[in-house]
């Protein structure tokens, strides 16, 4: 008699043998340089993405952005056709269900983004999950499974921020890597429903004992071993990174008065309580200050006035606030600020 476990249809359609799965240019190899080629050129286009944009907009071709992102929907909504029309036919609800909420999570952030750049990107990440889910396509889909494929897009998504990091016209935001998650994995469960033949629940776990269990398994069937906390280490690192990354200057470093280095007189007071006096040509005026930035994208100090409004203040004090001052390091151990359009600000030794 055969038990459960035997009568308990496959999960993938992948029935090749391990030796298969093992040769060089065997299925699983093709599928793993597939996603890698795809990996390198969503880190490529995270780079250089603004200035192809930027170039497009140059030349004229400023249809091709919307263009682009029309083809990405055009697929994925041939897609989700096709996978409501299989699931219909076969009578998978529950795959049906699932789909509607990967729709309902989907589009509402894809509508929230206001850049088609960054609605791009979110795209982008969401064909990764479907090609990690493609390139991994396991017999089981266990826990271990769906804690690998995420940690491939995590993995990406951080080396595409990076990347991003230390190119002048991007920043690294680790916001921007949650967003990539959250759409590889919608990715990630839009295969998961594509797979008509394996029933949910979403992670099965079937194992000698439960053989002759004659009960249905829940819906989500979440079977957590110590084994699987090691798949966290790659958050872990992020977070730690991020850390380090995005840890704040000494701001007591900085309070003082920075004088232009240039014979144009200008200067920059900065004070306790994110007071600060601007002192420019034809403009002196009290101002608060902040800073922004981390370690690759280098730290800025940004003025406002926050009792007037900008357009009230005369032209002047205007092109003052208008640029915010980047923060330099020098091989001495001492800062200076710099300006594009008045040039090097230093803090003179205090005697």
């Amino acid at each position: 008699m055969k038990s459960r476990l035997d009568a308990t249809p496959p999960l993938s359609r992948e029935i090749a043998g391990d030796d298969l799965e093992k040769a060089p240019f065997s299925p699983r190899a093709r599928r793993l340089w597939a996603l890698g080629l795809y990996a390198l050129l969503v880190l490529l286009s995270g780079s250089f993405l603004f200035r192809i944009a930027r170039w497009t907009k140059t030349a004229g071709l400023d249809w091709l952005g919307p263009a682009v992102l029309g083809i990405f929907l055009g697929l994925g909504g041939i897609l989700l056709l096709v996978l409501f029309i299989r699931a219909l036919r076969r009578r998978r609800f529950l795959h049906l269900l699932f789909l509607l909420l990967i729709v309902a999570a989907f589009f509402p952030a894809y509508l929230n983004l206001e850049l088609p750049l960054e609605r791009f990107h979110l795209l982008l990440f969401g064909t990764l999950g479907i090609l990690t889910f493609w390139a991994l396509r396991p017999r089981l889909y266990t826990l271990q499974f769906y804690l690998a494929a995420l940690n491939i897009v995590l993995v990406v998504s951080f080396l595409d921020e990076l990347c991003q990091g230390l190119v002048p016209d991007r920043i690294y935001d680790l916001n921007d890597i949650w967003v990539n998650l959250f759409s590889g994995a919608i990715g990630i469960l839009l295969m998961r429903m594509s797979d008509i033949n394996a029933p949910l629940p979403l992670h099965p776990h079937y194992r000698k004992e439960h053989a002759a269990c004659t009960e249905s398994p829940p819906l989500i069937d979440l079977h957590i071993y110590l084994s699987d906390f090691f798949y966290l280490l790659p958050l872990a690192c992020v977070l730690a990174t991020d850390l380090w990354l995005t840890q704040p200057l000494d701001t007591e470093d900085l309070l003082g008065v920075w004088q232009l280095q240039a014979e144009r007189g200008a200067s920059l007071e900065l004070m306790d309580g994110r007071h600060a006096l601007l002192d420019f040509p034809d403009c002196k005026l009290m101002v608060d200050h902040y800073l922004e930035g981390n370690r690759l994208d280098g730290y800025r100090i940004g003025v406002y006035s926050p009792d007037t409004e900008r357009e009230d203040l005369p032209p002047p004090c205007r092109e003052a606030l208008s640029r915010a001052f980047r923060v330099r390091r020098a091989e001495d151990r001492k800062f200076s600020l710099y300006r594009e359009d008045y040039g090097v600000f230093i803090l003179p030794e205090k005697p």
